[in-house]
Order: C-alpha cells, then sequence, then structure tokens
C-alpha cells in the first residue's frame, strides 16, 4: 500500500500547492480524509475531496472519524440527540453523489467510515494518535480511577487495531471479518514461532539446569508451588477487587436511576459482603482498598436515606466512617486529586444528613470545606470538568442553607457562580446528560429564589427554561426515574407560580402533571422515601387549589393523603426536619379547611397539633426564623 502522500511530509518547502496535490490527487487509489468539526470546516478538505470524486473515484475514498458526529447537518434525528450542526465531521463533498459530469446531486451517500474516537462512560470523544497520549491525558486531565483508565486505554488499543484493519480492509478490497480472522491467525502464528523458540531455549537451560543442579531440584520445585499458589491467590484477590470497583461505580449508577430501593439494598449488601470477605484476607490493606471501603460506606448510607424501609439514623456514622477513610487516604497521596474529590464529596454527604437532621450549623460547616477543596482542585486543574461540576455542587448547596435561613442575597450570590459554572459545563459538553441535568437545578433554583424576593416574571422564565431541558432528558432516557422525579419538581414549580400569579386552571394542569409522574415514580419504587415525600407535597397542592375554587370538601381528601403519608414517613425518621415541616403544613392546611367549613370543633383538633409540632421543632431548633409568627396564629385560633 505504500507509498502513501501525506501532504505535511510529502510537499517540498517551495512547491505550489495546488499542483502538487493535484498531482498527487490523479495519481493516488485511495483517498484517505480524517474528519472533524475541523475539516468540515475547511474549503480546501473539501476541494481535494470534490476534486477525487470528479476523477471517479467516489468508491475510492475512506473516512476516518477523528471528532465530532457523522451527518448531524442532515439528520434531523441527531439534533434530537442532542447534537447540533457545528458537530458535522464530515465535509459537505462526502455526504453526496456526484454524476457524470462531476455535479452534485441530492442523493446522499456515505463513506465507508473508520471510527477512531475514544468512548468514555458511553459517550464519544476526540480520538488520540496512541493508547499511550490517551493514557497521559486521562490521568493528568481527569479524575478517572487508575482501573478505569487502565480499561478506557486497553478497549482503545484494540479499538485503534480493528479500525486500521477496516481502513486496510477498504483498499485491498478484501472484507473486514475475514482480514480480522486473518490477522489473529497471523498473530497466533508469530506467537507460536515464539513459544517455540521459547521450548528450545527451556530446553537447553533445562539440561544445564539438570547438569549443574542436583539436590536443589525438590527445593526448588517447593518454591515454584508455594510461588504459584501465591500468584494465584493475588488473581483471585485481584479479581475480586476488580468487581467490587466494577459494582461500587458503574452498577451503582444504574441501579441509583433505574433499580426500586429495596433492590438497591439488597444489591449494596452483597456488596458490602465481599468487601468484609476481601478485608479478611487482607493482613494490611491497599490504597485501593480503602477507596473502595469509602465508596461503599458512603453508598450504603444514601441507599438507607432513600429507602422508606431502613432506619435514617444509621447513615451519619457511615458518612463519618467514610469522611474518615476519605482524611486517611490524604494522608497516604496529600497530591492526589482523585483522593481529593473523595474527601470534598464526603463532606457534602455529611453536610446532606446534617441539614437533613436540622443541623444548619454543621451543615454549612461541612459544606465550606468541601468548596474549599473544589476551590483548591479548580485552581489546581482548570480544565477539568469534574472538578468544575464538584465545584458547582458546593456552591448549589451552600446557595440551598443560605436560602433556607433567610439569606436571600447570599443565597442568590451562591446560585449564580453554580449557574455559571454550569452554563460553561454544558457549552463544552452539549452532549453530556449529568451537566444539562445540572444547569437545570440551576435554573430551578433561581426561580425559587426569584420566586422569594417577589420577582415572578423572572421566576417563571428560570422554571420554564429548566422545563426545557427537563423534558429533553426525560426524552432521551424516559426510565431514568432521577429525570423523572426533576420533571416532577418542575411541574410543581410552575404549579406554584401559576397560583400566585392567579392562573388557577394553568396551577391545577401543572399540579396534575407533577401528580402523574410522583404516583408512577411511587408505584415503581414504594419504599423510596423521597418519592412519598414527593407525592405528599402533590396532594397537599392539589387541596390548595380545590379549597381555593371553592371545593372544601375535594381539598380535605387531598390534604388527607397528605398527611397520611406524612405522619409515616416522620414514624420513620422523627429527625428529618423537612418531614417534620412536611406535617406541620399538613395539620395547619386541614385546620384551614374544617374552619371553611364550620366544623369549628374538628379544626380545634388540628389546631392544637398544629401548635405542638410548632413548640416541637422550636424546642429541637428546626423551626425556621420566618415561621415563629405562627405560634402566636396558631394561639389566637385556639381561643376563638
Amino acid at each position: 500500500m505504500f507509498p502513501v502522500f501525506r501532504d505535511e511530509e510529502a510537499l517540498p518547502a517551495d512547491a505550489d500547492l495546488s499542483n502538487v496535490i493535484t498531482r498527487a490527487l490523479d495519481n493516488t487509489q485511495f483517498l484517505i480524509v480524517l474528519c472533524s468539526p475541523r475539516a468540515r470546516e475547511s474549503s480546501f478538505v473539501a476541494d481535494e475531496i470534490l476534486y477525487f470524486k470528479r476523477l471517479g473515484n467516489s468508491d475510492r475514498i475512506i473516512a476516518g472519524i477523528i471528532d465530532g458526529e457523522p451527518n448531524t447537518s442532515l439528520e434531523e434525528g441527531k439534533i434530537k440527540e442532542g447534537f447540533s450542526t457545528k458537530d458535522e465531521c464530515f465535509p459537505e463533498p462526502l455526504q453526496f453523489i456526484y454524476d457524470d459530469n462531476g455535479e452534485q446531486t441530492s442523493q446522499r451517500t456515505e463513506p465507508v467510515a473508520a471510527d477512531f474516537r475514544v468512548v468514555i462512560n458511553g459517550r464519544k470523544t476526540q480520538g488520540w494518535t496512541s493508547p499511550q497520549a490517551l493514557q497521559q491525558h486521562l490521568i493528568e486531565e481527569t479524575t478517572l480511577s487508575k482501573e478505569k483508565v487502565t480499561r478506557i486505554v486497553k478497549d482503545y488499543d484494540n479499538q485503534l487495531q480493528l479500525m486500521l484493519l477496516k481502513v486496510i480492509a477498504g483498499i485491498i478490497g478484501v472484507p473486514l471479518d475475514d482480514l480480522t480472522q486473518r490477522d489473529k491467525a497471523y498473530q497466533l502464528a508469530l506467537e507460536k514461532q515464539k513459544a517455540k523458540q521459547l521450548r528450545r531455549w527451556l530446553v537447553g537451560v533445562t539440561l544445564l539446569a539438570a547438569i549443574s543442579v542436583g539436590t536443589g531440584t525438590y527445593a526448588f520445585k517447593q518454591q515454584r508451588i508455594a510461588e504459584a499458589q501465591r500468584d494465584r491467590a493475588e488473581g483471585l484477590l485481584d479479581n475480586v477487587r476488580e468487581n467490587l470497583n466494577f459494582m461500587n461505580f458503574d452498577l451503582r449508577d444504574v441501579m441509583l436511576k433505574y433499580a426500586p430501593s429495596n433492590e438497591r439494598v439488597r444489591v449494596m449488601q452483597r456488596i458490602d459482603a465481599l468487601l468484609e470477605a476481601l478485608s479478611t484476607h487482607n493482613d494490611s490493606q491497599s490504597e485501593n482498598d480503602l477507596r473502595a471501603e469509602l465508596i461503599v460506606l458512603s453508598q450504603k448510607a444514601d441507599v438507607i436515606l432513600s429507602s422508606a424501609a431502613e432506619n435514617p439514623e444509621e447513615a451519619l456514622p457511615l458518612y463519618e466512617q467514610s469522611l474518615v477513610i476519605a482524611q486517611q487516604l490524604i494522608a497516604l497521596d496529600p497530591k492526589n486529586s482523585l483522593y481529593k474529590q473523595d474527601l470534598s464529596v464526603s463532606y457534602q454527604r455529611v453536610g446532606n444528613i446534617q441539614l437533613r437532621i436540622g443541623d444548619t450549623d454543621a451543615a454549612l460547616e461541612a459544606y465550606q470545606q468541601a468548596l474549599t477543596i473544589d476551590k483548591q482542585l479548580v485552581a489546581q486543574y482548570p480544565l477539568n470538568a469534574g472538578v468544575q461540576r464538584d465545584l458547582s455542587i458546593s456552591y448549589n448547596k451552600i446557595g440551598n442553607i443560605q436560602l433556607q435561613l433567610g439569606n436571600t442575597e447570599a443565597a442568590l450570590e451562591s446560585y449564580q457562580q453554580a449557574l455559571t459554572i454550569r452554563e460553561q459545563l454544558v457549552a463544552l459538553h452539549p452532549q453530556d446528560a449529568e451537566f444539562q441535568r445540572d444547569l437545570s437545578g440551576s435554573y430551578n433554583n433561581l426561580g425559587n429564589i426569584q420566586l422569594r424576593i417577589g420577582n415572578t416574571d423572572a421566576a417563571l422564565e428560570a422554571y420554564q427554561q429548566a422545563l426545557t431541558i427537563s423534558k429533553q432528558l426525560v426524552a432521551l432516557d424516559p426510565q431514568n426515574a432521577d429525570f423523572q422525579r426533576d420533571l416532577s419538581i418542575l411541574y410543581n414549580n410552575l404549579g406554584d407560580i401559576q397560583l400566585q400569579l392567579g392562573n388557577t386552571n394553568a396551577a391545577l394542569e401543572a399540579y396534575q402533571q407533577a401528580l402523574t409522574i410522583r404516583e408512577q415514580l411511587v408505584a415503581q419504587d414504594p419504599q423510596n422515601a423521597g418519592f412519598q415525600h414527593d407525592l405528599s407535597v402533590s396532594y397537599n397542592n392539589l387541596g390548595d387549589i380545590q379549597l381555593q375554587l371553592g371545593n372544601t370538601e375535594a381539598a380535605l381528601e387531598s390534604y388527607q393523603q397528605a398527611l397520611t403519608i406524612r405522619e409515616q414517613l416522620v414514624a420513620l425518621d422523627p429527625q428529618d426536619a423537612g418531614f417534620q415541616r412536611g406535617l406541620l403544613v399538613s395539620f395547619w392546611n386541614l385546620a384551614r379547611a374544617l374552619d371553611e367549613q364550620g366544623k369549628g370543633a374538628e379544626a380545634k383538633l388540628f389546631w392544637q397539633k398544629c401548635l405542638n409540632q410548632l413548640l416541637a421543632m422550636q424546642s429541637n431548633g428546626t423551626l425556621l426564623p420566618d415561621d415563629v409568627q405562627f405560634i402566636e396564629v396558631v394561639n389566637q385560633k385556639l381561643t376563638q
């Protein structure tokens, strides 16, 4: 297949480009085009392809895709998948058939293409010149684990070999499968030849050993047996570690998105058993073992918090254990960015549960610790999308606390910082569903705070932006429970703002859409405490609408459905400040609705429950500052 003409190597310094390249195209049998959005934009690349096709060589062009996505400029389906026309990698002359006169027709075609892009987490990114170059990039510019880097690089090495064979197959006119079988046979023959040479060498060595070594043979054999057993045991342990890493990361992600709570609990229990077995056979844990234990502890706690069948109080010590391990790993390797990320996430999780039990000061302190680490990582790795995302999450969590404490200006500032980072990440990675979801969450938060300060138009616009993204994500992955839940929250928020604007019918429609999604989620995963809480919020909102429309019986029914769920949630987790507040709201709403029906005696029972709940929350420090005023209001109701 030689010679191969490459302009960077084959052109003399004083060459007339057009003449030299034209002559090369006249004399070549095949044209290989490296396709990317940059190639698409080049008029020179397009001209060379066009010239080669007008020579009658349309079937002698092979495309090598190194970046971008094919046919986004022609296929609407690609746009719906999240691509844009700017991602197009095929130059236009590659996409159409040319007639005998060399004129472009409207009939589409597609070249034989070898795909040299890298697949990471199911997404295709730009290709690399070698596995070694890719490995160096992944180690220096990402926070992927060593195991995952090794797996990606190994897969890419195999992919490069296969794509090279695909190019060769296109040139020599042999089906790819035939060529791969030939290559396997060739490689096998090489290995057999090496093995034959090795056997000859071993025969010689064995004869020499037999002559020079006599009585040591038995001891040598015993030593080899012991070494083989040790190697076999180490291999088994490595296999366990590799499978445990898979379950901790890949399997966990799938389970969180698609599996019901009871299934997640069952799988996590099996992972715990594996970890315990690994620890039992390990006198001294390696860094990888420690990190595996950290992940298991954290995810076990996550599952406990998401399941209504588990005791939430068991989660905090697990998070605290994982935090200690993260600190140990940093002490072992202070420069390891992956360990720093683990420490940041551990602080966030401890903050989450402190916030859940109403200790806002402890939660804010934990979030500030995470923020400090994330800022350091971003300063050290400014191009790393993972650490940028972690920083946006820390800003977002601090904004949530500030909003809960009534510090709207501080909350708005934190939300804006998170939004800025997320808009940049989506601009750089428009096909990343995780970044898209984060951006939707930021718009939602912005809507919440704008609504809090009375900017209803700005709030409505922010909610609409979030809703647009959320609908796209659900369309791409309708089975993803996280996407479905996000969409229900946005419908719920839109209902709130429509109700505030006086658009009762629009509010009712939005609330109904949220309710439908939430009923489906609870049916799929009845043990999920978060889904149950969301459903109670939907029933409560429907009650508000019905009460406003004068349908007090329907309002009472909806409020009672919300109360039933909330009493169950509080019974399962009495420390959860959010569940306690939900119970307070239900008592309040039922008392109001009964008052409007003229059932004063029944209403007083709920006003009393409302007062008891307010005083209990004030006593344990979970009552929000804005809610203290309601104690006096309830007292007045009870004395009427």
